[in-house]
């Protein structure tokens, strides 16, 4: 397969458009851990215990009993959960060539050790549904800008 020479304004339209993108990325990441370990009352609120969930789908089957569908904590962790996490799905194919599969697993790495953190702060829960519903906000972002951003 032969490689096709970019001119070199497309050269560096590409490159800044990357800049930005890792750029908008960092510091995305950095709300998103103050978010985490700091805001919503966190700060002030440590655990005692170690809380964590291992057990796949438990916490959203748990959030989709009728008495707790669609109440502001439903929205929080299931939406939140999600929809936080598309602006990574966007953003990444500009930031890195990587393909979906490497990209989710690079995402899914990272957001596994933010969760740990969480753990072993004490400044909220390791849940395993929480990796699951930031993976499907990344898929989600990914999907309407992946392949136009690896077109160029």
């Amino acid at each position: 397969m032969q490689r096709q020479v970019m001119p070199a304004r497309a050269r560096n339209k590409e490159g800044e458009n990357r800049r930005h993108s890792v750029a908008l990325l960092i510091i995305y990441s950095f709300v998103l851990i103050y978010w985490m370990f700091f805001a919503f009352g966190r700060a002030n609120h440590v655990s005692a215990s170690f809380r964590y969930n291992l057990v796949p789908l438990h916490t959203i089957r748990f959030y989709f009993e009728p008495e707790r569908l669609f109440h502001l904590s439903w929205f929080i962790n299931m939406i939140g959960n999600i929809a936080v996490f598309v602006p990574f799905g966007l953003l990444m194919p500009y930031a890195c060539r990587l393909r979906l599969a490497g990209a989710s697993a690079v995402f899914l790495i990272g957001m596994a050790m933010l969760e740990l953190m969480q753990l072993i702060t004490k400044r909220g829960t390791f849940d395993v549904d929480d990796l699951l519903m930031n993976v499907a906000g990344f898929w989600i972002g990914w999907l309407i800008v992946g392949r136009r951003a690896h077109k160029g």
